[in-house]
Formats: C-alpha cells, sequence, structure tokens
C-alpha cells in the first residue's frame, strides 16, 4: 500500500487540530481541554441557532417535514433501536439543521466544527436520559420549525447545544418544570421565568446549587447581583 494515502490522512488530521507531528519523535494525538470543548459548544450553539432562524424564514415544507422523518423511528421517547442508531441520526438531524439554512459561509464555518462536534456528541448521547431528552428536545425543534416561530426555534436549537454549561466537562441537565420557561440568551446566562414567583425562586435556587460560588476566584452560577465574599488564597494569605 503506498504510504501518500496515509501522509495525505495524517496532514488532514493534524489541520484538523487532532493530532500533531513532532519532528523526528512521531504523531501524537492531541487531547482537548476542558475549556476548549466548551468554546466548540458555544460557538456550534451560535452557528446553529442561526441556522434554524434561517429554516423558519427560507425552507420550504418538504425540506422541514424530512425532519420529522428522521425521528419516526424514536417518537414518544420510546427507543426502538440500539444506540449506534440513534447516535447516527441525531448527527445527521444537527448536520441537516446546518445544511437546510441554505447559507455557504455558515456551512463552511460549521464543517470546521462538526468533526469535533460528532465526537462530543457521541461520548455524551450514552449518558444517563441523554437519549429521552434529545427525543424531546429534538422534536420541540421541529414543531417550532413548522410553525415558523423564528424566536422559539431559535432558542430552542440554541438551549439544547449549550445544555447548561457550567464548567464541567459535560454540560449538566436540569428538566424544566411545569409552569417555568427556562432560556440561556447567553452562554453565561440562565434566564428563568413563570407565574409562580415562589417556583421561580426555587428553580434559581436548584440551578445555582448545581455549581455555588466559590470564595476564592468566585466562578460559579449566582443571582444577578449577588455579591461574594472571596477568600484570599494561600499565595495571598501569605
Amino acid at each position: 500500500m503506498s504510504r501518500t494515502p496515509v501522509r495525505e490522512a495524517m496532514a488532514q488530521l493534524e489541520r484538523e487540530g487532532f493530532v500533531r507531528s513532532v519532528p523526528r519523535r512521531g504523531i501524537y494525538v492531541v487531547r482537548k481541554t476542558k475549556r476548549e470543548v466548551i468554546e466548540m459548544i458555544t460557538a456550534w450553539a451560535a452557528l446553529e441557532s442561526m441556522a434554524a432562524r434561517l429554516i423558519t424564514e427560507n425552507a420550504t415544507v418538504e425540506d422541514i417535514a424530512a425532519l420529522r422523518r428522521m425521528f419516526a423511528t424514536f417518537e414518544n421517547g420510546e427507543l426502538r433501536a440500539h444506540l449506534d442508531e440513534y447516535s447516527e441520526t441525531n448527527i445527521e438531524f444537527h448536520q441537516t439543521i446546518i445544511r437546510m439554512s441554505g447559507n455557504s459561509v455558515l456551512i463552511s464555518l460549521a464543517e470546521n466544527l462538526f468533526t469535533h462536534m460528532r465526537m462530543i456528541r457521541r461520548k455524551t448521547i450514552g449518558e444517563k436520559d441523554r437519549v429521552e431528552k434529545s427525543i424531546r428536545d429534538h422534536m420541540n425543534i421541529i414543531e417550532a420549525l413548522e410553525a415558523r416561530d423564528t424566536a422559539r426555534a431559535e432558542e430552542l436549537v440554541r438551549t439544547h447545544a449549550l445544555g447548561l454549561a457550567v464548567g464541567y466537562s459535560h454540560p449538566v441537565e436540569y428538566p424544566e418544570p411545569a409552569g417555568i420557561t427556562i432560556s440561556t440568551p447567553t452562554p453565561t446566562t440562565i434566564v428563568i421565568e413563570g407565574v409562580d414567583r415562589q417556583k421561580v425562586g426555587q428553580v434559581a435556587a436548584e440551578i445555582r446549587a448545581v455549581r455555588p460560588p466559590e470564595p476564592y476566584k468566585g466562578k460559579g452560577i449566582r443571582y444577578q447581583g449577588e455579591q461574594v465574599r472571596r477568600k484570599a488564597g494561600k499565595a495571598g494569605a501569605k
């Protein structure tokens, strides 16, 4: 077998950031940091949510109907196929949303991220209850696209992509209670709305408890306007 195709494949992997070549030592797999993974998820959420907006404005009824047909086997949260099969459908769904935007620049930008996102989605889809929530999210997105509800479709896609990325290696899932609407207008902002103020406060407290502000660097989830009393670290205490 010729070495040329192998060299070309390795060069492509290096361009895409999966491996790095060290002269006279070899080729090494590049391990993504937690920060890099979260940044990729954030960038993808921005691209895919814009694609959803463009779909509501420009896509045909037939194009949107094709999205629903992709999930005919998985409706009502009942998984009637192997996880690997659903994982492929899940990945194809997000690829299709990007393609249906019809925006060549957006599609090109997304292609540079997609291989990385494919690996992230494959890794997270097997987590507890992830499949069932993924199916529900996808059906809600399809319904918003069918209704040409631009704002809702854009928000649903962005929230689905981001999850509640609060600084861990994987997003933290928080089920939306009845009567409560949770949105993430930016990667660092969580908005909780509802008629019942007590319930809104309870949900806010539960989400804050996922990662309360820590006293040294002040990182974590805090209420708007909340002041965190900072402590000096070991270096500062000397």
